[in-house]
């Protein structure tokens, strides 16, 4: 292959690496909720996780609603007028010894929803909600129906008697680094999803002896110790100490010359590790469920919230503002596919023109050359098309936002913020 050819074929991968955004995976969060309030912090961090995954996410801010799967994905489909992609949202429950969450994924082409129930115990709350919305979206269970009671217990589910060492759980900071103060509270701060009773130690010592941990936890030996050793030269030791066994499990954190708020975020990290350690041969502290107690079992209750009709529009805007000139969705639609419809046309005939100047048919007498012009001249008006349709794509979309905004019902309405 010549290296004009070669040049030829760069310049169709940059055009046509220009297609939307839209081609790919998207992902419409309609929202996490806690009763009939949506969480805004974990929208933000799901939003985070799918944009760093590849994942064309969109948070929809939607309100407060009491709706789960279908349901949403309908009052969201009519208040954006959606079509295609994906729609996830979710619940969650706390109790004092469990966080339960339940995601769901509506496929709106296929008009079909999944669910994904989970609970945890001594977990970090924001990597749980992040393993269930990677789970849901690779690996969707569709058709599966859903009760009040979690899909991960059993009609069998028992009784189940509680782990002493969930009982208390004591904190200590201590060492030479700088800034124990700020760790103490913050970890003590992250210690509240462990949803177990958290005591800070009283009193400071320079190092902790096995003696002085087996006094701490009492003469019952129930709860553990979880301790955080702060480094002169910076970094930490997180270390965790379980009464029924007497056995330590340890992290080190490596975190020289960082802000305190570096520090806790590597301490952060580190503790799943330590609740995920097995002390013992029945592992009865992990991180995922040994058999679901009654508390992480117990049924949701139905929910009644107060929910207004839905328009489209950013997030909090004034209905009553008057609207620029919209479009008609249709009318959008068919502007915004004919544009792109012709620049595919037109990279696609750059191509076969391209692909026939490398063959024997571009030497046959009278074609000498020409198909390397046509190819290039090919190329050159794809790409004025390619910087027509992008402005016109986003102005049109934009109108056609307007436009659903404007036919909104009428009466009060809360509005979702649409994507483009």
């Amino acid at each position: 292959m010549s290296l004009r050819i070669l040049k030829v074929f760069s310049v169709l991968a940059v055009l046509l690496s220009s297609l939307p955004a839209l081609a790919g995976e998207r992902v419409l969060l309609w929202g996490i909720y806690d009763g009939c309030e949506r969480v805004p912090e974990f929208d933000r961090l799901l939003d985070r996780h799918l944009n760093k995954a590849g994942v064309n996410g969109w948070v929809l801010a939607a309100p407060p609603s009491a709706c789960q799967g279908e349901a949403c994905a309908e009052r969201a489909q009519a208040g954006c007028g959606l079509s295609d992609g994906l729609i996830l949202g979710g619940r969650i429950w706390r109790s004092k010894v469990a966080f339960r969450v339940r995601l769901w994924l509506h496929d709106l082409a296929a008009h079909k929803t999944a669910y994904e129930d989970e609970y945890c115990q001594d977990c970090d709350v924001n990597q749980l909600l992040v393993e269930v919305a990677d789970r849901i979206r690779r690996q969707p269970k569709f058709g599966v129906a859903v009760g009040a009671e979690p899909a991960y217990c059993s009609a069998a589910t028992g009784e189940v008697r509680p782990d002493p060492r969930r009982s208390k759980l004591y904190f200590v900071a201590y060492g030479d680094g700088k800034g124990r103060a700020q760790v103490q509270a913050g970890v003590k701060d992250m210690l509240g999803d462990t949803l177990r009773p958290v005591h800070p130690v009283a009193g400071e010592k320079k190092q902790y002896s096995h003696d002085d941990l087996m006094h701490i936890l009492g003469q019952q030996k129930e709860g553990q110790v979880l301790g955080v050793e702060l480094y002169k030269e910076g970094g930490a030791q997180v270390w965790l100490f379980d009464g029924l066994t007497e056995h330590l499990a340890s992290q080190e954190v490596k975190c020289k010359e960082c802000k305190t708020e570096d520090l806790l975020e590597s301490i952060r990290s580190t503790l799943p590790a330590l609740w995920g350690h097995c002390f013992d041969t029945q592992c009865s502290l992990t991180v995922g469920h040994p058999p679901a107690s009654a508390d992480a079992c117990e049924p949701t209750k139905e929910l009644t919230c107060s929910e207004a009709p839905l328009s489209a529009g950013p997030a909090g805007a004034a209905s009553a503002a008057p609207l620029a000139p919209g479009i008609d969705p249709k009318l959008a639609k068919l502007v915004k596919g004919t544009l792109w419809g012709l620049f595919a046309a037109g990279a696609a005939t750059s191509a076969a023109l391209t692909i026939i100047n490398g063959t024997p048919l571009a030497d046959a007498p009278g074609l000498a050359n020409t198909r390397g012009d046509a190819a290039w001249t090919a190329i050159g008006l794809s790409a004025a098309i390619l910087a027509v349709t992008i402005p016109v794509h986003v102005a049109v979309s934009r109108a056609e936002k307007r436009s659903l905004r404007a036919v909104s019902p009428a009466g009060p309405t809360i509005q979702l913020k649409c994507p483009n």
